[in-house]
C-alpha cells in the first residue's frame, strides 16, 4: 500500500494470490508465478526472447497490470515511474507497462521479504492515503 498505485484492495488481492512470498526463492520467481516473464525459444547458441508467458495466475497479472497503469499516471511514481518513461520511448506503452508491471512485482517482492515500505512516496501522500482507510 505504500507504493503509488497500489491501494487497499489491490494488496489485498496480491496478498491472497500470491500467499507467503517467502515461498519464492527470488523476485523472477515471484515474477513467474504471475506469468510476467518473457517466453525464451533456445536453439542451438541462440536465444529469442518472446511474448510473455501464457502460464500464471490470470487474475493477479491484471490486478498488477491494472495497478501499473495508476502508478505512472500518478505524480509521485518516483523511480518505477522513471523506468516506464525511459521504455515508452522506444517500446510503446504496452509493452513498457508489461516491463513496469515486473519491475513492480519484483519491487513488492522485496518490500515483503524485508518488511520495508516504498520509499519514494512522499510523507504528506502516505499520511493522507492512510487517512483515507481509517488506518491513522
Amino acid at each position: 500500500m505504500s507504493m503509488p498505485g497500489i491501494g487497499m484492495i489491490t494488496s489485498l488481492a496480491i496478498m491472497s494470490y500470491m500467499g507467503d512470498c517467502k515461498r519464492f526463492s527470488s523476485a523472477k520467481q515471484a515474477a513467474y508465478f504471475v506469468g510476467l516473464v518473457p517466453s525464451v525459444d533456445i536453439s542451438g547458441d541462440t536465444v529469442r526472447y518472446g511474448r510473455i508467458v501464457s502460464r500464471g495466475c490470470h487474475a493477479i497479472r491484471r490486478v498488477i497490470v491494472q495497478a501499473a497503469w495508476s502508478l505512472v499516471r500518478c505524480q509521485h511514481g518516483g523511480k518505477i515511474k522513471e523506468f516506464y518513461q525511459r521504455l515508452y520511448v522506444k517500446k510503446g506503452a504496452k509493452k513498457s507497462i508489461i516491463a513496469t508491471s515486473r519491475k513492480m512485482i519484483e519491487v513488492l517482492y522485496s518490500m515483503i521479504r524485508t518488511g520495508d515500505l516504498f520509499d519514494s512516496m512522499p510523507e504528506e501522500v502516505w499520511n493522507r492515503k492512510l487517512a483515507q482507510y481509517g488506518l491513522m
